[in-house]
C-alpha cells in the first residue's frame, strides 16, 4: 500500500511540473472539468439555505458534487460526484464509499488516501436533490423534490400548506432507519429553535396528523391564548411558546386549572421559579389552563394635553390631585399674546355614563309637556352631570387664595388624566343674529349696550320680537334675556327671535268651541 501511495505522489508531482498543459487539454485534473461540474444544470426545486451547512452533521449521498484539491507545490483539482451506489470516484486513485458519511468524515478518509506531506482540500460545491414524502393533513400530499438544506416547514409548503385542522406541534418525521423525530412548528416560530424544525434527508416521510385538544395560558405574555397540546409539555415550555412572562406578571400567584372529569376541575398552585424540566415544573395534560395575574396600572403615565396660544403645546405628565391648570400652562411656556386668560377651556375626556343610563334614554325621548316636574329635574340633573367642558378664569386678579393653602388658587382646578386644556384666542367682536337687517359680527366696544349692537346690525327687522331678545355668554354658554344683562363681553351672541304667527281661524274656532260648551252647561243647569 505504501508503494502505491509513493507512485501516486510521484505522479502528482510529475503533472504539477506542467500545470498549464494539464489545464489546456481539459484532462482529468483540469479546471474545465471543475467548471463543468459546478455549472451542471439542476433539476427540481431550488432551495435557499438558511445557514451554512455543518460539516459534522451533513451526510453525503448520491448526487452530491465535491471538488478535491491538492495545495502547495502540486496544485491539482479532482472534481467528482457521489454516484448512485454511494461511491466517490477519484481519478487514478479509484472509488471510495462515502454515502452515509458526514462531510467531516469524508474529508478525513480522503486525506488518508493521499501521500503524507501533501495538503488536500475537500469542498462540497453542489448539494444533491432528494425526494421527501409528505402525507396527512396537507393540501397536496405526495412526493416533494428538494435538497438536504430543506426543513420540515418548507416541505409542507411545497405540499400545499397545512389544512385547517392540521397539527402544528405534533408533526412526525419518519426516517428510513425506522427512527422518527418530532417537528413543532409553533415552537420554532416563537423561539427559533432549529431542532423543532429539523432538516430532511432522502426517504423521509413527513406525517401531519390532526391537531390535538389545546392547553391554554392566560397571563401577562405577548401571545396569550390556546396552544395545541404536545406530550411532554410543561408549564415552562408553554410560557416560552407564549413569548415569555412580561414584567407585570405576579409569579407567586400562578395557578393551573386541571379537569378531573367532564365538568369538574382542580386548581393547583404553580411554582414558576422551578428550573425548567424539574419536578416543580409541572407537566401538562390536555385541557390544562395556566393562569398568572398581572400588576395593575404598571408604568402607566398620567398626562394631560394643552393646545392653543401657549409657548409649547403638547402632552405633559401630571400628578393627579397635585397639578392644576395654571401649572400645566406654566410648563407649556405660559400664555402667548392674545390668549383669553379669563376663559381657558378645560375638556374632561374621562367619558360619561349617560350612554348606559336607561332612565336618561327614556326621558330624552319625552317632551317637556310629557314630563312630570320630578322627571324634568331628574333629566336636567343627569344632563348637567354629563357636562365635560368647563371654563377656567386664570386672570391674576380673579384667582382667590385659599386661606389654608396660600399657594393654591380656589378657581385653579386640579387636573385629571386625559384632560385637554385649550388656550383660546381673544375675541374682539360681538355676534348679532336673528331678525335684524344686517346680521353678522360687530366690533366690541366696552361702553356699548345691547341696543347699540342691534342698531349697528341695521336695527330690528319687521318680524323681530323685541321683547324676547336673548344673549348667550361665550364664557359660560348660558342664555338669558338681553334686558337682564348689564355688561356685554367680547364673543357674546345677541339673538333676536321672530314673532310667532297667529292663526286667527284657529282662535275663532277655539272661541266658538268654548262658547258652545258654556251654553251647553247653562242649558243643563236649567234642566
Amino acid at each position: 500500500m505504501n508503494a502505491i501511495r509513493a507512485l501516486a505522489y510521484a505522479f502528482v508531482l510529475l503533472v504539477a511540473a506542467s500545470p498549464a498543459q494539464a489545464q489546456d487539454n481539459g484532462g482529468p485534473f483540469g479546471a474545465r472539468r471543475d467548471s463543468a461540474l459546478i455549472n451542471m444544470p439542476r433539476q427540481g426545486t431550488g432551495i435557499a439555505q438558511d445557514a451554512p451547512i455543518d460539516p459534522k452533521s451533513y451526510v453525503l449521498g448520491p448526487g452530491d458534487g465535491l471538488v478535491i484539491e491538492t495545495l502547495g507545490r502540486a496544485q491539482l483539482t479532482f472534481p467528482s460526484e457521489v454516484d448512485p451506489e454511494g461511491n466517490l470516484w477519484i481519478p487514478d486513485f479509484g472509488s471510495m464509499r462515502v454515502a452515509g458519511l458526514t462531510l467531516d468524515e469524508t474529508r478525513t478518509k480522503i486525506k488518508k488516501s493521499f501521500a503524507r506531506g501533501l495538503e488536500v482540500s475537500v469542498r462540497l460545491v453542489r448539494m444533491r436533490h432528494i425526494k421527501i414524502y409528505v402525507t396527512g393533513e396537507v393540501n397536496a400530499p405526495g412526493v416533494v423534490e428538494t435538497t438536504p438544506a430543506t426543513r420540515v416547514s418548507e416541505a409542507i409548503q411545497f405540499a400545499g400548506g397545512l389544512r385547517a385542522n392540521a397539527s402544528r406541534r405534533n408533526i412526525r418525521v419518519e426516517r428510513g432507519n425506522g427512527k422518527s423525530v418530532l417537528a413543532d412548528l409553533t415552537r420554532f416560530e416563537r423561539t427559533a429553535a432549529y431542532e423543532a424544525n429539523p432538516l430532511l434527508i432522502e426517504g423521509d416521510r413527513v406525517v401531519v396528523p390532526p391537531k390535538l385538544l389545546p392547553v391554554s395560558i392566560y397571563a401577562p405574555v405577548p401571545y396569550p391564548g390556546e396552544y395545541e397540546f404536545q406530550k411532554g409539555d410543561r408549564v415552562s415550555s408553554l410560557i416560552a411558546i407564549a413569548g415569555g412572562l412580561l414584567p407585570t406578571a405576579v409569579t407567586d400567584r400562578a395557578m393551573l386549572l386541571r379537569f378531573a372529569g367532564p365538568r369538574t376541575s382542580d386548581s393547583i398552585a404553580v411554582d414558576l421559579s422551578a428550573p425548567p424540566g424539574s419536578a416543580g415544573d409541572l407537566e401538562l395534560q390536555e385541557g390544562d389552563r395556566v393562569f398568572v395575574p398581572g400588576v395593575g396600572s404598571y408604568h402607566e403615565t398620567e398626562r394631560a394635553t394643552i393646545v392653543g396660544l401657549v409657548g409649547f403645546p403638547g402632552d405633559y405628565p401630571i400628578r393627579e390631585g397635585v397639578d392644576r391648570v395654571s401649572m400645566l400652562i406654566e410648563r407649556a411656556g405660559g400664555f402667548m399674546p392674545g390668549a383669553r386668560e379669563e376663559e381657558v377651556l378645560l375638556v374632561r375626556r374621562s367619558g360619561t355614563a349617560l350612554d348606559r343610563d336607561p332612565e336618561f334614554d327614556r326621558l330624552s325621548r319625552l317632551s317637556r309637556a310629557e314630563m312630570t316636574e320630578s322627571e324634568y329635574h331628574t333629566f336636567r340633573g343627569k344632563l348637567a352631570s354629563a357636562q365635560n367642558t368647563f371654563l377656567v378664569d386664570l386672570r391674576p386678579d380673579t384667582l382667590r387664595k385659599d386661606s389654608k393653602h396660600d399657594s393654591v388658587a380656589v378657581r385653579d382646578v386640579l387636573l385629571q388624566p386625559g384632560d385637554l386644556v385649550i388656550a383660546e384666542r381673544q375675541s374682539y367682536v360681538v355676534r348679532v343674529a336673528g331678525e335684524v337687517l344686517k346680521p353678522g359680527l360687530i366690533e366690541f366696544g366696552p361702553s356699548r349696550r345691547g341696543e347699540d349692537y342691534i342698531a349697528l346690525a341695521g336695527g330690528y327687522a319687521e318680524r323681530a320680537n323685541r321683547g324676547d331678545v336673548r344673549l348667550t355668554r361665550s364664557s359660560t354658554g348660558q342664555t338669558t334675556l338681553l334686558r337682564d344683562i348689564r355688561v356685554i363681553e367680547p364673543g357674546d351672541l345677541i339673538y333676536v327671535p321672530d314673532k310667532k304667527d297667529h292663526d286667527w281661524l284657529a282662535t275663532i274656532r277655539d272661541f266658538l268651541t268654548l262658547g258652545i260648551a258654556f251654553a251647553t252647561l247653562i242649558v243643563v243647569a236649567k234642566d
